[in-house]
């Protein structure tokens, strides 16, 4: 016997080794598990609405500590925002990663989302984005490299050693590793990827009937000769024709208004009897029957692999049992995403420690017998379906202030200051007008990312902005006309030359104020090398350095450093290329 053909099944498992050539875990054998996921969800309806619910049952209300959920964790998103982003990388992927910037002092500063399906892990443990992951063609140089997640506050050495050797900051990448899975996720629902590729297929499929009228399939004999090669005054042959027909009456063409030729009477013509077609109608309604049972049995496949109730995405017609009964397959439904709750919890743990994450607990319908509800207090029963006893509690008017300086940018903040009186930022920050001294035993609790200032004095404003600047992300991949642009703006940005910056970062008064010598190294460079050598890593650098001139050059002097004979923004200026005195 001879072996025509060997068709091929589809393997569940996920092969992760590492390539030779790139370094790098590869996430499936071609790379591209996260956008393969991705794309095998999006076909199926099933699969979809599974997705969207557990991302709605993990957000819940949010956290349920207030001034948790209100903290500004980055100048657009509050922790609520962020909270509402990622619960989608938690329900897709069972995995969360986000970027992470620090303050000057070693802190973490600001955090958001990036997207997961963009990165890859290396050999010696560090992070890569590239928006080519998952293309036909992986393009290298757009690679950016990132330190793995150093802890809540580090070293001024570690701070130093970060922004030199991972300029682009930290990315948290939090999933719960289990045997075989160490390196990259695994959903615990691709167990039953076969059934949403299935699902996809049923939804194809029904499409397909519909298009067809819900004619059966059959086989259409013309007998005698058709004419498919001389063509009439309009251009069509004898085929033409009967194509055209046919493909309007079982509707797979329609007019301009949308119309098809299904549920019409079709006249054929033919010149003899022997001439006329044959057609022999093939009995499918037993495929469209079993077609139909085995998308159900299809659907609580997949609700089952995640843990979705069937009735919460529409399945199994009316949910015709007692409340109780619902209610008890929303706690089961809630227990089992409780672990993907903790994911999202786990990284503002990891951020901002000082703070209650706890997030909040949807529960649409919550049985308990009326005698014991109305046993209940207002507040009882608030806790019972996840929101937070009422604060009647009013800000004072200090309070007032603080919450409105740190809703602000450090820049705007430091000049509001100048116009408030001594006294009403003396009781802002707790101390009494007529107390000799302004130290601070105990320092209020922050309210938002940016720090809170209890000494204004040391508030160093242009090594915050320098921070900022040098961890922003830019994940658009640039053309060669956006680094052409980028160039010349740069050009217009800078007014030192390479030589002008050497001389200056070999001088002692370039150490006064940036907190590391990344601009000076950064900007060198740029300098450098000409337009047709620079790459997406140049193209970011440039985009910094002309942020942060912009923001600098029109601000404030500041204290002039006595050695030096300039300020500390001057300073930071040069170190950026930019001479304020040119």
């Amino acid at each position: 016997m001879k072996i025509k053909k060997v068709f091929s099944f589809l393997n569940r498992l996920v092969n992760i080794k590492e390539s030779k050539s790139t370094h790098l875990y590869n996430y499936d054998l071609d790379n591209k598990f996260p956008q393969t996921l991705i794309k095998i969800l999006d076909e199926s309806p099933t699969g979809t609405s599974c997705i969207e619910r557990r991302a709605e049952y993990i957000y819940a209300n949010g956290f349920i500590d207030e001034q948790s959920g209100n903290l500004k964790v980055n100048p657009f998103q509050t922790a609520n925002d962020l909270l509402n982003e990622i619960k989608y990388q938690a329900s897709t992927f069972e995995c969360i990663a986000v970027h992470v910037s620090r303050r000057a002092d070693g802190t973490v500063g600001m955090i958001k989302s990036v997207p997961f399906e963009m990165l890859r892990k290396n050999s010696n443990g560090d992070i890569i984005y590239n928006p080519t992951f998952g293309e036909s063609k992986y393009n290298k140089d757009l690679d950016v490299r990132y330190s793995k997640f150093l802890g809540y506050k580090i070293t001024t050495d570690t701070l130093n050693f970060l922004m030199n050797e991972y300029p682009d900051g930290e990315i948290i990448y939090h999933f719960r590793r289990k045997p075989a899975k160490h390196i990259y996720p695994i959903p615990t629902f691709y167990s039953a990827v076969e059934s949403i590729m299935a699902d996809a297929e049923f939804g194809k499929y029904k499409l397909e009937s519909v298009n067809n009228s819900f004619l059966p399939s059959g086989i259409l004999t013309l007998v005698g000769d058709v004419d498919d090669s001389n063509k009439d005054d309009s251009g069509y042959t004898e085929w033409d024709y009967i194509e055209s027909q046919l493909e309007a009456f079982t509707g797979n063409a329609k007019d301009q208004s949308g119309n098809t030729g299904r549920q019409k009477l079709m006249v054929l013509h033919a010149k003899t009897k022997e001439e006329l077609p044959e057609y022999t109608t093939l009995n499918n309604s037993d495929i469209l029957n079993s077609a139909n049972e085995s998308r159900k049995d299809t659907a609580s496949t997949i609700c089952s692999a995640m843990g979705v109730p069937p009735f919460l995405i529409g399945l199994d017609g009316t949910v015709g049992f007692a409340s109780n009964i619902i209610a008890d397959n929303i706690d089961l439904f809630n227990n089992a995403i409780n672990d993907l709750k903790n994911l999202c919890e786990d990284i503002f743990k990891m951020c901002y420690p000082q703070y209650d994450w706890n997030i909040s607990t949807l529960a649409p319908i919550k049985y308990i017998p009326d005698a014991i509800l109305n046993d209940l207090t207002a507040d009882e029963r608030r806790a019972l379906i996840g929101y937070p006893v009422k604060e009647l509690s009013v800000p004072s008017e200090g309070e007032k202030l603080l919450n409105t300086l740190n809703s602000l940018s450090p820049l705007i903040a430091t000049k509001i200051l100048e116009y408030i009186p001594q006294d009403k930022l003396l009781e802002a920050i707790g101390i009494k007008a007529d107390e000799p001294t302004l130290q601070v035993e105990q320092a209020p609790v922050e309210t938002s990312v940016a720090p809170v200032v209890t000494n204004f004095r040391q508030f160093d404003l242009y090594a915050s902005i320098e921070s900022e600047c040098l961890l922003d992300i830019e994940n658009a991949v640039p053309t060669d006309e956006d680094i052409a642009q980028r160039y010349d703006d740069y050009y217009k940005a800078v007014n030192m030359t390479y030589s002008d910056l050497q001389r200056w970062s070999e001088t002692d008064c370039s150490r006064k104020a940036s907190v590391n010598r990344a601009p000076i190294n950064r900007n060198l460079e740029l300098l450098n090398i000409n337009k047709p050598d620079w790459t997406a890593k140049h193209f970011r650098w440039a985009g910094q350095t002309i942020a942060f001139v912009n923001r600098m050059k029109d601000g404030e002097q500041g204290e002039v450093i006595e050695e030096c004979g300039i300020s500390k923004r001057d300073i930071s200026l040069k170190n950026w290329a930019y001479d304020p005195k040119k």
